[in-house]
């Protein structure tokens, strides 16, 4: 049995709901509901995480978007009209699009597709409809393509021999490889695209995307999956291009995303020594999580929201805590990693201000 939870995880695991001397309490008494909910059932919970847009100081001002035709140089009749209505049904969840007729009135399509660039003048018809920003982009790869044939593999054929052993005749049975020819199935499919968010009263570049992807699945032949099972070419073209698109959306609206969290004893455990305030056992189960997994950001934190719990005013402690919270930061960025960190910092602050006025 899964439970499905549409909650951000703060209620779900430690290493983002910010269990801390702060608000240590409230959060582990969510945390132990969902713990409760969980129990009998299974170790894994799916939630939806709300990310904040990576790029949101640089577009905190954009109201209006005007999401104008893309160029296609993929070869492919259509790319552009696809990623253009997926970028634009993505950022009406940040922002208001300018409708798609108001663009084709100002007849800016040739302009549009002659220059990489929105010119002086197209920025101004489009700032006379409302738009304070204009994406752009252009779709370089949108195709696949598959090969079928054979090869010849090597199977292990069972074969059964009489044979004479002292005086006696024994049948065994050897195995001999025989080689025969098999059905193979290679399909690649290849994505590319570049999207920009223009600012209409200067022309500059606000945020940029640019990604290429190649992926291959192959079945038959030798120790391969069967040939049926190798997912057709549309369906893989349209995940590359949807992941391009995502990423592009990452930087400039809240985009859910779908995470998958085991929720294992030592979190359990963890757990309800941080709701009971004893950070020293929290510390050990969460350590005994960390050395699993150091390169998971959530682990990181954990660890980090213990040492800075246990740290009683030592520096070297709350520096630790601090790279922690920026090694998880790298790895992936969560609103609480950072409020975790800008907490951290600002009580080493304040803790090395008092030292240097006591002496």
């Amino acid at each position: 049995m899964r439970i499905e939870i549409d909650m951000p995880p703060t209620a779900l695991y430690i290493g983002a709901m910010g269990v801390c001397p702060l608000n240590g309490r409230r959060a582990a008494a969510l945390a132990l509901c969902v713990l409760a909910a969980l129990a009998g059932c299974t170790s894994k919970v799916t939630y939806v995480r709300i990310r904040e847009p990576l790029e949101k100081e640089r577009i905190r001002r954009v109201k209006v978007v005007a999401v104008m035709p893309f160029r296609n140089r993929s070869g492919t009749q259509g790319a552009d009209g696809v990623v253009e209505s997926a970028v634009r049904s993505g950022v009406q969840d940040g922002f208001t699009v300018v409708e798609r007729r108001e663009i084709e009135k100002l007849a800016m399509e040739r302009a549009l597709h002659e220059s990489d660039m929105v010119d002086p003048s197209t920025r101004k018809k489009l700032q006379l409809i409302g738009a304070d920003t204009a994406i752009i982009g252009e779709v370089s790869q949108y195709g696949f393509r598959e090969r079928r044939g054979y090869e010849n593999v090597q199977v292990p054929v069972p074969e059964q021999r009489v044979v004479w052993r002292h005086g006696r005749k024994e049948t065994i049975f050897v195995t001999r490889m025989q080689t025969i020819r098999k059905p193979f199935l290679r399909v690649t499919a290849s994505a590319s695209a570049a999207i920009h968010v223009i600012d209409l009263r200067n022309g500059t570049t606000l945020v940029s995307h640019s990604l290429t992807l190649t992926r291959t699945d192959y079945g038959g032949g030798a120790g391969r999956k069967n040939i049926g099972s190798v997912q057709g070419g549309p369906d893989m073209l349209n995940d590359l291009m949807g992941q391009i698109i995502h990423g592009f959306l990452a930087k400039v609206v809240k985009t859910r995303v779908p995470e998958k969290r085991t929720l294992d004893k030592y979190w359990g455990l963890g757990v309800k020594a941080a709701e009971n305030g004893d950070w020293k056992i929290a510390s050990r189960y969460f350590w005994a999580r960390y050395l699993k997994d150091q390169e998971s950001p959530g682990r990181m934190n954990d660890i980090a929201v213990c040492i800075e719990a246990t740290a009683d005013n030592d520096p070297a402690k709350l520096r630790k805590a601090i790279e922690l919270y920026e090694g998880a930061l790298e790895r992936d960025y969560e609103n609480i990693y950072s409020k975790n960190l800008r907490r951290a910092r600002v009580v080493l602050y304040e803790v090395e201000r008092a030292a240097e006025a006591g002496k």
